[in-house]
């Protein structure tokens, strides 16, 4: 074997060796989350109840405008304060103009509650505006506690 060709062999396998090396370090090793939301508080109106779930952006250490963040914030299931159990939404059509409409109704302990959807989103976007601190240092804790206080080590799934 001559002088170069044995220089040629080393550099390959030596080239060989920094392109197995830049495929370990250049692999996402970051883990994956189980989530893609977390729970940032309960919203409580007469008879009604819904989780705020805000979805979860890493890496987010200021406070973003509160519309933005309202933009990620979705309700829940309405439930009954009373009894935790799932509202059913009701049409009740009635014979008296005005009476007719959407309402929210308890099986289990019979709370009649004259909301909509609508209404009841409205409402718990001006909660959250009106006490947008509070919603906010939740929803950062809530991500410290999912990813242990290192947001980088992780990334959102799919």
């Amino acid at each position: 074997m001559a002088f170069g060709e044995a220089w040629a062999k080393l550099g390959d396998r030596l080239l060989g060796a920094v392109e197995k090396l830049g495929g370990f370090f250049a692999k996402d090793r970051r883990k994956v989350l189980t989530q893609r939301q977390v729970v940032i508080g309960t919203y409580r109106e007469d008879g009604i109840a819904v989780d705020l779930r805000a979805q979860i952006v890493l890496g987010e250490r200021i406070p973003p405008d509160v519309e933005i963040f309202l933009d990620r914030v979705e309700i829940g299931q309405p439930y009954c304060p009373d009894c935790s159990s799932q509202l059913e939404e009701v049409f009740l059509e009635h014979w008296i103009p005005g009476c007719s409409g959407w309402r929210y109704e308890c099986r289990r302990c019979e709370t009649e509650v004259a909301i909509d959807g609508d209404e009841l989103r409205r409402a718990a976007a001006g909660a959250v505006r009106r006490e947008f601190g509070s919603y906010w240092s939740r929803y950062q804790e809530e991500i410290r506690c999912l990813t242990g206080g290192k947001p980088r080590r992780f990334k959102l799934p799919g």
